[in-house]
């Protein structure tokens, strides 16, 4: 950590907030050096240009930034609610259509094929690999609420198929996530492959 200590005529705050900006923070890490350990030579960062206003505009300055700031953050914990309330209703029209009492009553399994359950392609000797050619394997990671998230996609080997036949996804399948942090997460397999 490099500490800091701005003169009586420079506000801290001012100062933090120069060194919240993108531009800083990528010059930052655009001038590291060492290989294994990389860091930014002080001398760089005590060299870096510096606007420096009049003691009452950084203050001026200071103010309007946490100003606009409350408002972000008040607007955040807005959508934060409406989020909160969005997922609620969710649930409220699941319950409304799907909970019928007077429906017949059958067990899961009785009505979906249990395809497999997902294993770890390393227990098989599989290793992921970056070719986008092969099989993309969807892991417990990709579930999210409604949805199946690829934006980190991971490849097999498409070797790994004659392994694990049970495991090839077809469009349509649904996926259940049965462990970890992200129990009870489901969604249909919806990539054309």
């Amino acid at each position: 950590i490099l500490v800091l200590r701005p003169e009586p005529n420079v506000v801290a705050k001012y100062v933090h907030f120069f060194m919240l900006r993108h531009a800083f923070v990528n010059d930052m890490q655009a001038n590291t050096m060492g290989v294994n350990l990389p860091r930014v030579p002080t001398k760089y960062v005590l060299s870096y240009p510096f606007p420096l206003p009049p003691l009452a505009e950084q203050q001026r300055i200071v103010a309007r930034i946490d100003a606009l700031f409350s408002e972000i953050d008040a607007g955040v914990a807005e959508v934060e609610t409406a989020l909160q309330r969005l997922k609620t209703y969710r649930q409220a029209v699941l319950h409304y259509f799907l909970s019928n009492d007077t429906w017949e009553r059958v067990k899961l399994g009785e009505v979906c094929e249990l395809i497999t359950k997902g294993s770890s392609p390393k227990w098989q000797g599989f290793e992921y690999v970056s070719d986008d050619n092969q099989t993309l394997f969807v892991t417990s990671e990709n579930i999210r609420e409604n949805f199946i998230d690829v934006t980190q996609p991971k490849y097999l080997n498409s070797d790994f198929n004659n392994i694990q036949k049970r495991s090839i996804l077809k469009y349509g399948d649904v996926l259940l996530n049965i462990v970890g942090a992200s129990i009870g997460r489901a969604a249909i397999y919806n990539i054309h492959t």
